[in-house]
C-alpha cells in the first residue's frame, strides 16, 4: 500500500449548474447595472464557461464597449 496523497475538495455556487439561467441571470444584471464586469465573468466561469483569466475577459469586453460606441481606448 502507497503512502495516502493529499486531497481536498471544492463545491461550486451552484450544483448542478443549469448554464443557461446562469447566463440569463448574468445578462440581466449586468445591464441593469447591479453586477460588475468582474462578477459576471466568474459566474460564468463557474457555470462552465470559458472565460479565463476572468480580468482579461473584462478588459476584451470593455475595448469592444468602447470601440462600438467610437470612443478609443483608454479614453472614458
Amino acid at each position: 500500500m502507497g503512502k495516502p496523497l493529499p486531497a481536498s475538495l471544492a463545491w461550486g455556487p451552484r450544483t448542478p449548474t443549469d448554464r443557461t439561467a446562469v447566463l440569463a441571470d448574468v445578462v440581466s444584471r449586468v445591464s441593469s447595472g447591479v453586477m460588475s464586469l468582474k462578477t459576471s465573468v466568474r459566474m460564468l466561469q463557474d457555470a462552465g464557461y470559458s472565460t479565463e483569466p476572468a480580468a482579461e475577459e473584462v478588459v476584451r469586453i470593455q475595448r469592444r464597449a468602447f470601440e462600438a460606441c467610437g470612443t478609443p481606448r483608454g479614453r472614458h
